[in-house]
């Protein structure tokens, strides 16, 4: 959990909305066939956020969305399981 950080209220927001807490996206990020990307959609002025696709180790292909704070520090915004299109994509490419 070192270098990983969120807002405990963010937290309690995505286990409502879904079903799982910011903590289980952790794993996605070492997933080596993982697919980061820009988030595009960002709907924030005032940080960069960024997008990974990839494997927890319940085999749940989930969909993490987060952002940097300074070189050491990764703060989780949401976590959800991903979408058929986004499993789609991350199969496609990690040849899964």
């Amino acid at each position: 959990m070192e270098g990983f950080e969120w807002k405990e209220s963010k937290d309690k927001i995505n286990q409502k909305k879904h079903g799982m807490s910011l903590e289980a996206g952790i794993p996605v990020f070492e997933d080596n066939d993982r697919i980061e990307m820009y988030d595009e959609d960002n709907s924030s002025e005032h940080e960069e956020r960024y997008i990974t696709i990839g494997h927890n180790k319940a085999s749940d292909i989930l969909y993490v969305v987060y952002t940097m704070r300074g070189y050491a520090k990764t703060r989780l915004i949401s976590v959800r399981r991903a979408e058929p299109h986004e499993k789609r994509l991350y199969q496609q490419r990690s040849g899964w």
